[in-house]
């Protein structure tokens, strides 16, 4: 149990790549975001629905590349387990994360109920007209069984243990991220887009029935959560928030860019769509960048020059002020840092202004 003996032995990652094995419902869409932000979808690999098999996994496994990149999958670690001793587990950080199981049913209910004209809904026969027909109706939606192929809590603590996995319970898991962003030498992120979670009180669904019902058939989900709550709560206590990156949100004022604009110092780092919306939403408030600035091109891109990184010399990236509106907020951040970049500042969510994750 050394993982959990301080709070440093807790967060820490070795510096290795994150492999998130994600139970529905616990936070991981929104661990998937921030690890494609940090270091950029070439570099994180997922399993889900139709590559969730444990001989693609074993297939990627023998390719190059396969132990540098993060990976994310549903498949469950009681799948996992007989083809673990095939793989170089000591090269990744393991990582899930748990949810209280009545917080998690809710939230399961009212994502696939919103998802039961689907096909892949449709062929489990799932009872969507109360909450505790859901719940009945899906014996083995349980994390437990998730984790281990019993559905006992202490096999599945003994099991994730062994494997020095850090157990994440959700309320825990934005500090978790913004730790593994600063470990990797940059600044953690707002909060970032597009979650549809449905953020109702769970009052809504949740009857004295079903409150009965969550409480018995997942009495050991709620024994795992409770453990691993215990061992984490006194380490997070206190942990301060690291200063996130400069962030625009949707409805700033964005007067604050126009000296840049004027000196001919203000850039958008990418040159994708995301970065032709950024640009738009520039040029309605009356600002103009001196151009866009990307990893490997340079040409134009709506009427403005597209600079590769390198083609700047020192003094311009001194007294540049960049807007990053790319997806791989990582890689970008790290090139502007290592150029001694005056000023950046994350404008990929409000470029594209949807939705917010939250963990």
């Amino acid at each position: 149990m050394h993982r959990y003996s301080d709070l440093a032995s807790y967060l820490n990652t070795g510096g290795k790549p994150i492999f998130f094995v994600h139970c529905v419902k616990t936070a991981g869409t929104s661990l998937n975001g921030y690890l494609t932000r940090m270091d950029g979808r070439s570099r994180i690999a997922t399993y889900y629905i139709d590559r969730q098999y444990t001989d693609i996994l074993l297939t990627e496994a023998a390719q190059p590349g396969f132990y540098d990149s993060h990976h994310a999958t549903h498949l469950p670690f009681s799948v996992l387990d007989p083809i673990l001793d095939r793989l170089d587990v000591s090269r990744f950080h393991w990582l899930v994360c748990v949810r209280d199981p009545v917080a998690r049913q809710i939230s399961h209910y009212r994502f696939l109920r919103k998802m039961q004209h689907l096909p892949l809904i449709q062929n489990n026969c799932i009872d969507f007209s109360s909450l505790e027909a859901f719940t009945d109706s899906m014996p083995r939606n349980s994390q437990c069984r998730f984790y281990h192929s019993s559905g006992q809590a202490a096999d599945v603590i003994a099991f994730l243990d062994r494997l020095d996995v850090q157990v994440v319970p959700v309320e825990f898991m934005s500090a978790v991220i913004d730790n593994i962003y600063v470990q990797r030498g940059l600044p953690p992120l707002q909060e970032i887009r597009a979650n549809r979670t449905d953020q109702e009180p769970p009052a809504r669904d949740l009857s004295p029935t079903a409150a009965a019902l969550i409480a018995d058939r997942f009495a050991q989900d709620d024994l795992l959560y409770r453990t691993y709550h215990a061992r984490i709560a006194p380490l997070m206590a206190g942990l301060g928030r690291p200063v996130p990156v400069e962030t625009l949100q949707p409805g700033d004022d964005l007067s604050f860019l126009r000296p840049a604009v004027q000196t001919g110092n203000l850039y958008i780092f990418g040159s994708s769509g995301v970065a032709e919306q950024l640009l738009g939403r520039l040029r309605q408030a009356g600002l103009e960048p001196a151009g866009f600035i990307d990893s490997t091109r340079n040409s134009t891109l709506a009427g403005l020059p597209v600079w590769r990184a390198d083609q700047l010399d020192s003094t311009q990236w001194q007294a540049a002020s960049v807007l990053i509106a790319a997806e791989a907020f990582g890689p970008i951040h790290r090139v502007a840092q290592a150029q001694g970049c005056r000023h950046i500042i994350d404008a990929f969510d409000y470029a594209i202004q949807k939705e917010i994750w939250r963990v």
